[in-house]
């Protein structure tokens, strides 16, 4: 007779150190009873069925099993290509058009010819593609040996998925999440393939890759008979925050692309990067694009209508215009002498159908009483002074000889307290370039914005289409500061600008005489 039979089950087998009892903490979690579960809710077997550490682990245990090249569109989920990078695998993009009803089919099978693997999402994030009726079976009927992983994980926003295909089909791997439908913290994903396939890529998964407590509870939603109503109810609330996003982008004319998830990509121009740092300080995140096609477009999620609403709100009022165009001269809607009004203005200038962000804005007023009470104030109201007051070129440039004082100015640069700055200048006598660039305006007026591009160039093409020609052959530079001028009919200027050492926010000699050049022809000389 043994001593101390029990009929317990004695766990000698893991050195888990369970003296006070057997629990979720203290005991390597177990994912068979989740597997018999998820099985169930999906109706596949088991030996069709792998529950990953997300769908994150499954897309690089997919990669890791299958030696070869990986094809993969682009822009689509970024974690495709790094996890091809990290296995080495050789990776093969396919331009993906950022236009609505185009899908690279032709291409996609001319490129797959060379590779091992396909990855392809029923919904591409972030662009919202959707794969066309039919060309998945094209596919996998004209290359039998090719890996096909279609990455299902938003296919509840479609209603329908791959994953019984794919458990009856030798060379597809279907994917998918509990993330997607409201339950991202578990890091609970699954992948559905015939049995061989299940297999291959089971050795590159460990066994205790999810915790005990995220097991047990995606175990305890998926066995309540309530659990589909829940996901059901959740899919629509993000639907229905998504659709009231997708209605107030359109009303205020910026473009988003292809609606199909739980969240909108936006285009807000040049604009986008500043929106997003004057979001996060209103305690607001969304996620801008690091793909060089996506850099001006920002990816907002739609968790709920009431976030929604609440986004719209907050994006409206940080976009009030502070610069509009009327008749083609850039105007404010406010007093330009009463300081709070700069600091409580937006940074970002629509022109034409984009947004761009502002990196200055330069306004003259009428003498030097003016403008010394407008720097004060700004001082007095939380701005900093980068330059001046003073006389320009007189006190800031000791070597500017050439200058003639026709070109001189009162000449001030304040940073804001909300972080962009305002570029202050008076004419230095009665009848110098400044006062009668004022003349033909008649009152206190924009002199010109500037706004930041990452390309000078592009930036200048898209805008001569509405009209905005260049003021010299070429983009000027003085190692820090790279600047383009242009002008529309109505001689207002429009400053390109591309700052190469960021943080540094001074304009040196050479800038500023440049631009008093520039606009010369603008300004008549009576």
């Amino acid at each position: 007779m043994l001593h101390g039979k029990s009929s317990e089950l004695l766990r000698l087998h893991l050195n888990e150190p369970w003296d006070v009892g057997y629990d979720e903490y203290n005991v390597y979690p177990d994912v068979s009873p989740l597997t018999i579960s998820l099985s169930r809710t999906l109706g596949i077997s088991r030996d069709n069925l792998l529950v990953t550490a997300g769908s994150d682990q499954a897309i690089d245990a997919i990669v890791r099993s299958v030696k070869g090249t990986v094809l993969v569109l682009d822009p689509d989920f970024p974690r495709y290509v790094e996890h091809a990078q990290n296995a080495e695998r050789r990776v093969i993009k396919i331009p993906l058009s950022l236009e609505e009803s185009v899908f690279p089919e032709r291409a996609i099978m001319d490129a797959a010819i060379d590779a091992q693997l396909i990855f392809l999402s029923s919904v591409g994030n972030p662009t919202g593609y959707t794969i066309p009726d039919g060309f998945l079976k094209e596919f996998c009927r004209t290359f039998p040996e090719v890996f096909v992983c279609v990455d299902d994980c938003y296919s509840e926003f479609l209603g329908t998925n791959t994953h019984h295909w794919a458990a009856q089909t030798p060379n597809i791997l279907s994917i998918g999440s509990i993330s997607k439908v409201g339950f991202p913290g578990l890091r609970v994903g699954y992948a559905v393939g015939g049995p061989q396939s299940i297999e291959r890529i089971r050795r590159f998964v460990s066994p205790f890759a999810i915790a005990g407590h995220s097991l047990l509870k995606a175990e305890q939603l998926l066995g309540d008979p309530g659990f589909s109503g829940l996901v059901r109810n959740r899919v629509a609330d993000q639907v229905a925050a998504r659709d009231l996003l997708a209605d107030a982008l359109h009303k205020r004319q910026i473009r988003f692309m292809r609606p199909t998830g739980n969240w909108i990509l936006a285009r807000f121009g040049e604009g986008a990067t500043w929106l997003a740092e004057q979001l996060k300080r209103q305690h607001v995140l969304v996620q801008g694009q690091s793909h060089p096609l996506l850099r001006e477009w920002l990816r907002i999620s739609t968790p709920n209508v009431s976030a929604i609403r609440n986004f719209i709100d907050i994006v409206d009022e940080l976009m009030h215009p502070t610069i509009g165009i009327k008749q083609g001269l850039f105007k404010t809607g406010f007093d330009v002498h009463y300081a709070p009004n700069w600091h409580n203005a937006a940074r970002a200038a629509r022109i034409g159908d984009k947004i761009y962000g502002i990196d200055h804005i330069a306004i003259t007023v009428k003498d030097r009483s003016r403008h010394e009470n407008l720097v004060m104030d700004l001082v007095q109201e939380g701005g900093t002074i980068v330059e001046g007051p003073g006389i320009w070129p007189n006190d800031f440039c000791e070597h500017l000889d050439e200058v003639k004082p026709d070109l001189s100015m009162n000449f001030a640069t304040v940073k804001l307290r909300s972080g962009g700055m305002l570029v202050i200048s008076a004419p230095a006598v009665t009848g110098d370039q400044i006062d009668r660039w004022r003349r033909t305006r008649a009152e206190d007026v924009v002199h010109h914005i500037a706004i930041r591009t990452d390309d000078i160039s592009d930036t200048a093409a898209e805008l001569s289409e509405l009209g905005w020609k260049p003021l010299t052959k070429a983009p000027v530079t003085d190692g820090n500061l790279e600047q383009w001028f242009l002008h529309n009919e109505q001689n207002q200027i429009l400053e390109l600008i591309r700052r190469h050492r960021p943080g540094v926010e001074t304009f040196s000699c050479g800038n500023i005489s440049e631009l008093r050049r520039a606009e010369k022809p603008l300004v008549s000389s009576s």
